[in-house]
């Protein structure tokens, strides 16, 4: 795939604004999941000894940077297909690159030994995640970790304009060959390649019931993707003007906070096969 076709299949912008938004999606994950990494993940990585990582889409490099300073003594990589540009010194133990996953890594094989990927769903096509996969293990050490999370974007009805804005946004991830609900398929997927199946791990997040801090956090992100959701399928639904469009997503959004509404997250680690 051509780099100027990868970024054009993501939905949202690529300004400093979305790397805020990738920031507090960072937090709001580590606070539904109660960490970073999975149970599994912490059992088989020498994080405390020092462990090689990598996480592939680093974006804002948050992850990247709150591992670092959790683990001080492994090696952490973050690569994205976006340069990475951040004032200051970073941690002597972090290092980004810039580096497409569909392509090839730059890395050997078998050099990290834990590789974490996500949020992908608005980024990839069906036909990428199994490529995306298997260039994951590759660089993954025999008998190392990957761990894949991602949202399960299910239907939202609390609102018929939102099953309306769902229903076409479905629509335009079809013609883009994109799969809304890829969590589904992420077991899978890994199985496919090889990798053997540790822990998964399936959080349901409540808008009614979440604490206010993660509730806050997540419901500006769901906000940050009405905006782009609506501008994209706004003029189908008859909204003229930026003004239209704005107030039904607040509304949206509103009725989501008020909803009864499950967030689905879902995360898998697995390990390289030890077997040839």
């Amino acid at each position: 795939m051509a780099r100027e076709d990868k970024i054009s299949s993501y939905w949202f912008a690529t300004d400093s604004e979305e790397q805020d938004r990738m920031i507090s999606s960072h937090y709001a994950l580590k606070s539904f999941f109660g960490g970073n990494v999975l149970q599994a993940v912490n059992t088989c990585v020498p994080f405390e000894s020092g462990a090689k990582v990598l996480d592939i889409g680093c974006s804002s490099g948050a992850w990247v940077l709150d591992m670092s300073s959790e683990f001080p003594k492994s090696e952490f990589h973050g690569v994205d297909i976006a340069k990475f540009v951040r004032r200051g010194n970073l941690p002597s133990n972090v290092t980004f690159h810039e580096g497409d996953v569909l392509q090839r890594l730059d890395f050997p094989d078998n050099t990290f030994d834990f590789v974490h990927l996500r949020n992908f769903v608005f980024t990839f096509k069906v036909e990428d995640w199994p490529v995306a996969v298997r260039e994951a293990l590759r660089v993954t050490k025999v008998g190392g970790i990957l761990q894949l999370l991602e949202m399960d974007m299910r239907e939202v009805d609390c609102h018929e304009k939102m099953r309306q804005i769902y229903e076409m946004f479905s629509s335009v991830c079809q013609k883009h060959n994109q799969d809304p609900r890829i969590a589904l398929q992420i077991e899978k997927i890994l199985r496919t390649a090889g990798a053997d199946i540790l822990q998964v791990d399936e959080r349901m997040v409540n808008f009614t019931t979440m604490p206010d801090i993660a509730k806050k956090r997540i419901l500006w992100e769901v906000q940050r993707g009405l905006e782009c959701m609506i501008t994209i399928i706004g003029p189908r639904l008859q909204l003229e003007g930026a003004e239209a469009q704005k107030d039904l997503s607040e509304e949206i959004l509103q009725c989501i906070a008020d909803s009864n509404y499950d967030c689905s997250y879902k995360g898998v680690a697995c390990q390289k096969s030890l077997r040839k």
